[in-house]
């Protein structure tokens, strides 16, 4: 009874492994292959390097704006221009804004009027914005962001086909932030790129991510979202995407790095996204449930390989009684404690991709105490979900 108990157990832990594989694994590895796929792809094409309109909704960051501003404008792209939407009007951004449109002729900048009231002000800024645009594509990003090399634009503009309208690019916390802070919106970028590279985007990064401004405006912008405050980022490209129109731009040039703040606004920004994805379409909803039965089947393969090894430590047989078929049943064991193994490999090659710290080493276990870490995410975003509601 007790060895057939064991082999149930090994058999339950190989199932799990199974399915990891086709979605955790395969998750793991998302920016590795947008990597692979950016650098095989014929990106020497007609209608490469076009005009492009860089978008800023800043919110009262005057001194962020005039550390970042100029590495915007020292890409190394032939046509673009960069619009400052102030959302606050504060005097201290006003005065940063002066200084730098004197400085860079290809700076402009609009404000949202203070009487708004009850919107996103971001979605509102950013909708500004992209009307303000002087050219056909528009790249969104955020005052306190700093691109990884001047060849920003000119990476994601090798994305910006004929037939593309959204192109999803990957940005994190910069070197300061605790790793804490930057394993979540890895896991965020992992997943969102995934799903891109699936033909099915669900989710991107407001602080880097292109749209074509037609395309943006015809089908109505946030219009269906401002019921809620928030959303900007994932739910427009959830809304907007379709099966062929989204590309990944995934190489270290493309990456964009945001100041580290504090833990209280990443946890603000991680509410605010679980809120969001309470609103996203269908597909999106079913993703979510496909992670988390991922997370249930990490959680199994867990206990069922511990199960099954304090098993056998209780009814280890004496050395001359042991058997091949023990011998067979116990190596089987051993190699599925590899698993963890593999799935830091797989997130080593993804982090490599855009020159992120290594924190494959970290991630099984991060996935096994994620649902208790992220309780008091989960708890703030439901107390909290009709903050984010337009009244």
């Amino acid at each position: 009874m007790t060895d057939s108990t064991y082999i149930f157990l090994l058999s339950l832990c190989s199932a799990a492994i199974l399915l990891l594989l086709v979605t955790r694994l395969h998750d793991c590895l998302a920016l590795a292959r947008a990597r692979r796929q950016y650098e095989t792809d014929d990106l020497s094409g007609p209608g490469r390097a076009p005009a492009i309109s860089v978008i800023i909704p800043a919110g009262g960051q005057a001194e962020a704006l005039e550390t970042n501003i100029p590495a915007i404008m020292a890409q190394e792209y032939p046509f673009f221009e960069v619009i400052v939407v102030d959302e606050q009007t504060e005097s201290d951004t006003a005065d940063a804004l002066k200084r730098l449109t004197a400085k860079f002729p290809q700076l402009r900048h609009t404000f949202v009027p203070p009487s708004v009231r009850f919107i996103g002000r971001q979605k509102l800024a950013i909708t500004l914005g992209v009307k303000a645009a002087k050219h056909e594509w528009v790249v969104l990003t955020r005052p306190d962001c700093t691109p990884a090399s001047p060849r920003w634009l000119m990476g994601l503009s090798a994305k910006m086909g004929e037939d593309k309208d959204i192109v999803v690019g990957y940005a994190n916390y910069d070197a300061y932030a605790p790793t804490g802070v930057v394993v979540p919106r890895l896991r965020r970028a992992l997943l969102a790129f995934s799903a891109a590279l699936g033909g099915r985007a669900v989710d991107a990064d407001a602080c880097n991510l292109a749209l074509r401004k037609s395309y943006f405006l015809t089908q109505g912008g946030y219009a269906s979202q401002l019921s809620f405050t928030c959303g900007e980022d994932g739910l427009l490209v959830d809304r907007l995407s379709t099966g062929t129109n989204t590309a990944v731009a995934c190489n270290p040039e493309t990456t964009v790095w945001q100041s580290f703040s504090s833990r209280h606004e990443s946890r603000k920004a991680r509410v605010a996204h679980r809120v969001a994805g309470r609103h996203l379409r269908m597909r999106g909803k079913l993703l979510r449930l496909r992670w988390g039965t991922a997370s249930l089947l990490t959680y199994t393969y867990a206990a069922t390989w511990l199960a099954a090894v304090a098993l056998r430590a209780l009814h280890f047989p004496p050395i001359e009684a042991y058997r091949g078929q023990e011998i067979a049943s116990d190596a089987w064991a051993v190699i599925l404690l590899t698993y963890p193994i593999a799935e830091a490999l797989a997130l080593r090659r993804s982090t490599q991709a855009v020159d992120e710290r290594p924190v494959s080493a970290r991630l099984f276990f991060d996935d096994l105490w994620q649902p208790i870490a992220t309780l008091g995410v989960k708890l703030n975003a439901w107390f909290s979900r009709n903050d984010y509601k337009r009244q």
